[in-house]
């Protein structure tokens, strides 16, 4: 494959330079480098590059990355503030809504405030880059390989049913004990509401900072970053505005089980392109197969170790979503000789 033998014949020549090889040599690399260079170029301007589809082009673009990581991310978010609004709403609480929104709002401060910090963190260059740019991919594959889990376990209507009621009525319960009792809403109450949506929306927002950022590193494409982020994010206010004030639901079931899958897929490519920049990083000594090309879409790289951290993160994904079918089915049996009683 050309893109790993240009890949490795980069790394090659930064290696020798490092170790203090003869003019010669250097030289050597470099000018093979310049040849494959120009080769590739020429390749390229005859049309080569254009032979994927569309579609490929779109959904694998910074862009489609950036719009589908924040449509699932935001609609986790979206889900939850709107269906804990929905609760407080039912229950004849709706005068505690506003301290819903007030979470909402620290909750993307505080994500604005995680951007502005990996800026200073990633705004480097050269293998410190490449390194930093390495831990993260491998942080986001923890915490998708979470993420996918979670969702997984809440894709039954009744589990997400049961996680919303009891996290509103434990901040609800408080808080109208106080307004009965004629002490007013004291600021603990108040607190506990907004830390509801708070907690929501900061913890996806500072996943998609880190999503973000290992797309980023892949692409640098900050254009299409942004119109992909900001398209999703006029989606997600139209689909908020629908649930909030409309009888339209999102099916709870199919929805975090198809996004769970799409997460499992993330889980794979971010672990095969965190192991490549530390590799590129010359933090990891990286073991090169001629043999295995190099796929930037799916993680794909010509190195032992990339490969091998895929099919770790690989088995981990499918162990995961068995044991998460199997905790649903025997929930799913209990409940059902419950009801038999």
């Amino acid at each position: 494959d050309r893109v790993s033998q240009v890949e490795y014949q980069f790394k090659m020549t930064r290696k020798i330079m490092r170790d203090g090889g003869s003019d010669k040599e250097i030289k050597q690399h470099v000018d093979d480098l310049k040849s494959w260079l120009v080769e590739d170029a020429a390749t390229l301007d005859g049309g080569a590059s254009g032979n994927v589809n569309g579609f490929t082009k779109l959904v694998t673009s910074s862009a489609g990355q950036a719009f589908l990581i924040l449509i699932r991310e935001g609609l986790e978010a979206l889900l939850v503030v709107a269906a804990v609004i929905a609760y407080l709403v039912k229950s004849g609480n709706k005068r505690f809504a506003k301290w819903i929104y007030l979470g909402v709002v620290a909750g993307l401060a505080g994500s604005g405030l995680v951007a502005v910090l990996f800026t200073f963190l990633f705004g480097g260059s050269g293998p410190v880059q490449e390194i930093s740019e390495g831990v993260c991919a491998l942080i986001a594959t923890l915490m998708l390989l979470w993420t996918s889990n979670w969702m997984l376990n809440k894709s039954s209507v009744e589990a997400w049913n049961n996680y919303i009621r009891n996290k509103t009525e434990a901040a609800v319960a408080g808080a109208q004990s106080k307004v009965e009792s004629g002490q007013g809403l004291g600021l603990g109450m108040i607190a506990s509401l907004a830390m509801l949506s708070f907690l929501a929306v900061f913890r996806e927002g500072a996943e998609t900072v880190i999503f973000y950022e290992s797309i980023y590193s892949m692409s640098q494409d900050a254009h299409g970053m942004w119109v992909g982020g900001l398209a999703a994010a006029a989606v997600l206010i139209v689909i908020f505005l629908i649930l909030r004030f409309t009888s339209v639901k999102i099916p709870i079931g199919p929805f975090f089980l198809v996004t769970s899958i799409v997460m499992a897929a993330l889980v794979v490519i971010f672990a095969g392109g965190g192991i490549h920049a530390l590799i590129e990083g010359d933090l990891i000594e990286g073991t090169y197969l001629s043999s295995v090309p190099t796929n930037d879409w799916i993680g794909l790289y010509p190195y032992v170790e990339t490969i091998t951290a895929q099919v770790i993160a690989a088995i981990a994904v499918v162990v995961l979503f068995v044991v998460g079918f199997i905790k649903k089915h025997r929930m799913k049996l209990a409940a059902q000789a419950e009801q038999a009683k």
